[in-house]
């Protein structure tokens, strides 16, 4: 009997030793959660990322960029988006006319120390507004004509996590004379 018991007391100390020794697993780093406590854009119009742990990012500027504006974080605290400058729109009513100005024509969208999305508008347009809707999974950014051929905004509600493609989920023009959906109004996260 006593055989058996001093059998079966090494035998589980051995295996408490195995389990003990063996190294905890680690997640996966794309598991690794960064929430974010505050996203703001500096006096040089540079974006600016600041994480729970400290961490401060600032995301490199898209290549054709002058400028940022609009920074907002999602409900979740872990997506972030801000509008992009860059130079364009030239133009023509008289040759004096004919510059270049900065309009915000992308949102960019980070999430998790990367850029995620970025949406744009076309050319003759300028974001006008945006917000995150369904806690950063979605958002909203509406347009506006550059040479304000048309004030009202034509909207899009849009899919982030899709991908390449621009999933556009809803479109709402202003000058259609339809009632603007609850999805356009601000802070519908």
């Amino acid at each position: 009997m006593m055989g058996r018991t001093l059998t079966l007391s090494l035998a589980i100390c051995f295996l408490s030793a195995a389990a003990i020794s063996q190294p905890a697993p680690y997640p996966d780093p794309k598991e690794y959660i960064f929430a974010v406590k505050n996203a703001y854009i500096d006096s040089n119009q540079h974006v600016h990322i600041v994480q729970t742990d400290g961490t401060q990012i600032e995301p490199a500027p898209e290549p054709d960029q002058v400028g940022s504006s609009s920074a907002s974080i999602a409900s979740d605290n872990v997506t972030v988006g801000w509008l992009a400058s860059s130079m364009c729109c030239r133009y023509h009513k008289s040759p004096a006319d004919d510059l270049l100005s900065p309009f915000p024509k992308r949102l960019i969208i980070y999430r998790q120390g990367q850029i995620v999305h970025k949406f744009g508008v076309g050319e003759d347009e300028m974001i006008s507004r945006w917000h995150f809707l369904s806690d950063g999974k979605e958002a909203a950014l509406c347009a506006q004509d550059v040479l304000l051929n048309w004030v009202v905004d034509r909207c899009e509600r849009v899919e982030i996590d899709s991908g390449p493609k621009d999933n556009v989920l809803e479109t709402w023009d202003g000058r259609s004379g339809k009632p603007m959906p609850d999805w356009v109004k601000e802070n519908k996260q």
